[in-house]
């Protein structure tokens, strides 16, 4: 089985690791927070105020406070990038020179090899895998069009964590949770086998599907798997021991998910039966007879039972991924399992624009800060391997790692790269 973190351990019911190296928080304890008063910090040269506070237009930073943002708008490097310029490039490793880059303009596609995934407009951001985790790029990220925006560095991000900083934990939050999406809708049958009802994500889903009435592949999928882990590797002398468990086990599994007009489940007045044709069904009472006759004379027969049922499984487990999860990660059920699963950073002032800040906005304005509308050397493709600090045109070389971000929901769901 491949590692998995501890989010993900802790979504299927696993015990945690005291140690992973995937975690997803941002490794801040040595860096110590900035206590320079915002009013004495002003943005950089280069930085369209208009512009930058379009960044603010994505959902995980429209209600942060006015002292989150002028910690994010100090810090950032104006950018641009030419047409099919790489912003992201696949297999490329998280290092300390790793940015998160928000586009105010322009359009972004998603590549995962030679495969186009997805095209995604801004307001976005992309970058987050490479400053929050230590993962290499599963994707590029290329201007699907002339972008431009702006960049924080790793080092940034570091130290606005270690500042409380409420936005950069929303990020990370966020990468968080689309990550878990992710590993949902792959529906890998280790959800089923290791995690059964155990964990609050098996307990979120059965919840959300008994609820809409769509529980009879789940719960199938799941008695299987109680059937597989009683019989498997387990010797004859111990499957002669638990067989009654196992003669248990079949007759419930069969009156329940397999017999025409299966019994109701409970309250709901549902009828748990699968969909099975005749022959499957003919084939599954031959198996199940047959394993039982050769467990009278040998008890390893019984483990037969683990395989018996590998084709309504996984008919079963498909109606799972199309149908089931969608429903869940649209349920109310998903919503709370988020929440307690990533509750939202302590807000302890939400935003509301002061005469302060108000006034700080217009002092940058002021300062005669350069348009990204007319970067100096436009046209000019400059390889660096770090932020245009005068929004020349750039195609990077490294750091660009993570996952896309968009302010809306065009072109599809987020995709990490």
């Amino acid at each position: 089985m491949r590692r998995t973190s501890n989010a993900f351990r802790k979504l299927f019911g696993m015990p945690v690791m005291k140690l992973d190296k995937e975690a997803g928080k941002l490794n801040s304890g040595r860096v110590a927070p900035d206590t320079t008063p915002m009013e004495d910090l002003d943005m950089v040269d280069g930085v369209d105020v208009e512009d930058a506070l379009k960044i603010f237009e994505v959902p995980a930073l429209k209600a942060i406070s006015e002292n989150d943002r002028r910690q994010i708008l100090v810090r950032l490097h104006p950018v641009v990038f030419a047409k099919d310029a790489p912003l992201i490039e696949q297999g490329t490793p998280a290092t300390d020179a790793s940015k998160l880059t928000f586009l105010t303009s322009g359009k972004i596609y998603v590549m995962v090899g030679e495969l186009k995934v997805t095209e995604l407009k801004a307001p976005l951001y992309v970058g987050e895998g490479g400053v929050f985790t230590e993962k290499e790029a599963s994707a590029s990220v290329l201007a699907f069009e002339d972008c431009r925006g702006y960049q924080l560095a790793k080092a940034d991000c570091k130290q606005l964590y270690a500042s409380n900083c409420r936005a950069v934990k929303l990020i990370e939050r966020d990468m968080l949770i689309r990550a878990l999406e992710r590993e949902i809708q792959r529906c890998e049958p280790r959800m089923f086998g290791e995690v059964r009802h155990e964990g609050l994500f098996m307990s979120a889903i059965l919840d959300a599907a008994v609820r809409t009435y769509s529980s009879e592949a789940l719960q199938f999928v799941l008695a299987v798997e109680e059937l597989k882990k009683l019989v498997s590797n387990k010797d004859s002398d111990m499957l002669l021991a638990i067989r009654p468990t196992i003669l248990e086990d079949v007759e419930h599994l069969y009156t329940t998910h397999l017999l025409e007009a299966a019994p109701e489940n409970g309250n709901l007045g549902v009828s748990l039966e699968i969909n099975l044709d005749a022959p499957s069904r003919k084939r599954l009472y031959e198996g199940r007879d047959d394993i039982i006759a050769r467990g009278k004379e040998e008890p390893l027969a019984y483990a037969d039972f683990a395989s018996l049922f590998d084709k309504e499984y996984k008919k079963n487990v498909g109606e799972i991924r199309r149908g089931t999860i969608p429903r869940f990660l649209k349920s109310p059920e998903y919503e709370e399992f988020k929440t307690a699963m990533y509750p939202l950073p302590a807000d302890d002032a939400k935003y509301e624009q002061t005469a302060s800040y108000s006034n700080w906005i217009v002092k940058q304005k002021l300062r005669g800060s350069k348009s990204l509308d007319t970067p100096p050397g436009a046209g000019r493709m400059v390889k660096t391997n770090g932020a245009a600090s005068n929004g020349d045109l750039v195609k990077p070389t490294n750091g660009a790692n993570g996952s896309v971000a968009p302010a809306n929901g065009a072109g599809g769901a987020p995709v990490e790269a």
